[in-house]
């Protein structure tokens, strides 16, 4: 494996963990929200947290987030 190849592979894998802890972020915070209180709030960024998952399903990255603990 070239060094060039090892360095894309390097960045992109940062990009999933980057990923992954923002969208696991946004979804504790969105999951007790709706638990408090289903309030309009929790409900847009329930809409904005699937949109997210959508950009990132280029990436292959749902499979890994259904699988990450919460």
């Amino acid at each position: 494996m070239s060094t060039k190849i090892g360095a894309a592979a390097k960045k992109r894998s940062a990009v999933f963990s980057a990923a992954l802890v923002a969208l696991s972020q946004q979804f504790r915070r969105i999951y007790f929200a709706s638990k408090r209180k289903k309030d309009r709030k929790a409900v847009v960024s329930n809409r904005k947290l699937e949109m997210l998952i959508v950009s990132f399903k280029d990436l292959s990255i749902r499979k890994r987030i259904t699988k990450t603990k919460l």
